[in-house]
């Protein structure tokens, strides 16, 4: 498994950053423009550590830190999303839930569901899912839709 599928897409980086995430991840979308075409280049980097003087190729370049995202991984997302029964209002308590498919097309979805889970057959109703390729960016959609939705704020 390649680092690009541990992380959230560099979208999806953007938009929890749009919306208010602390950018506190071990790696980030990193932003680069070369001195002499000025293209942009993005690539993972390892949030800490970081020198403005040197490049992975040995190039020059202009850092271009308000591009910069944090790739939050899918255990950085875990402990983003509440779990579990985690807020309660005058229906039922909500929990957030996430599955890998089985078959030949694999992919995560996580869903927003209302109603108790019982192991090992998930008794809820549900009421927001969504679904992706990778599980972090599953995860990481469903925290974009409790944000957009203010059904939490950002930490």
């Amino acid at each position: 498994m390649t680092l690009e599928q541990q992380v959230i897409s560099l979208d999806l980086a953007k938009r929890l950053k749009e919306l208010g995430v602390k950018q506190k991840s071990f790696w980030t979308w990193h932003t680069r423009l070369w001195q002499k075409s000025g293209e942009p280049e993005v690539y993972l980097w390892p949030a800490y550590g970081f020198s403005n003087n040197s490049a992975p190729s040995g190039r020059t370049h202009k850092t271009n830190y308000n591009e910069d995202a944090s790739a939050f991984t899918v255990a950085e997302l875990g402990e983003m999303l509440p779990t579990g029964q985690f807020w309660k209002d005058e229906s039922n308590d909500k929990l957030i839930r996430t599955f890998r498919a089985q078959g030949e097309n694999k992919y995560w979805w996580c869903e927003l569901a209302q109603g108790t889970e019982v192991y090992p057959a998930p008794m809820a109703k549900p009421i927001h899912r969504e679904v992706e390729i990778t599980e972090a960016d599953a995860r990481a959609k469903m925290l974009v839709y409790l944000l957009e939705n203010k059904l939490i704020k950002p930490q």
